[in-house]
């Protein structure tokens, strides 16, 4: 499945878990076709900027959120969802040119490591629960919680 993404300026993509992406064998594999600087992915703590011209991948199993802080400019990418178990095209043309640990990692059990096996639901619980809890008051304190990120963190010399 291929589609579009596309958050206006000032716009946000609440925090939610992609399911059966690990028991399925997919991945999502992030195009960035056209970006603004200010513009976050966030996935668990891990806060990133994907660059055009790059092919970005995270385990988006786990609960991430988008933010695009820039007042002026979208944040437009090329979402490719890839089957990788079983795939001989994506095993010839990304899994072989990776050395020999780093394809063991990649395409460890599909249940992961027991730290991971554990954070993974506790983590979509917490998700679904917080936004519950907040209600109609989740996007106001999503948008708070990423000025706070962006105020504390991050500034529009960060472009590297």
């Amino acid at each position: 499945r291929v589609r579009l993404s596309v958050v206006l300026p000032a716009g946000m993509i609440a925090w939610h878990p992609d399911d059966g992406l690990v028991e399925s064998g997919r991945l999502i594999l992030h195009v960035p076709l056209f970006t603004a600087t200010m513009a976050l992915t966030r996935v668990g703590n891990l806060v990133l900027r994907m660059r055009p011209g790059r092919i970005h991948w995270a385990d988006y199993s786990f609960p991430h959120t988008v933010f695009n802080a820039d007042t002026m400019l979208p944040r437009v990418h090329l979402i490719v969802d890839v089957s990788a178990r079983g795939n001989e095209d994506f095993a010839r043309h990304f899994l072989e040119p990776l050395d020999s640990e780093k394809r063991r990692v990649f395409l460890e059990d599909s249940s992961g490591p027991l730290g991971t096996r554990f954070a993974r639901p506790l983590a979509q619980r917490m998700s679904s629960v917080f936004g519950q809890m907040l209600g109609e008051e989740r996007d106001e304190w999503e948008r708070a919680a990423w000025e706070e990120v962006l105020l504390h963190q991050l500034s529009p010399a960060d472009s590297e």
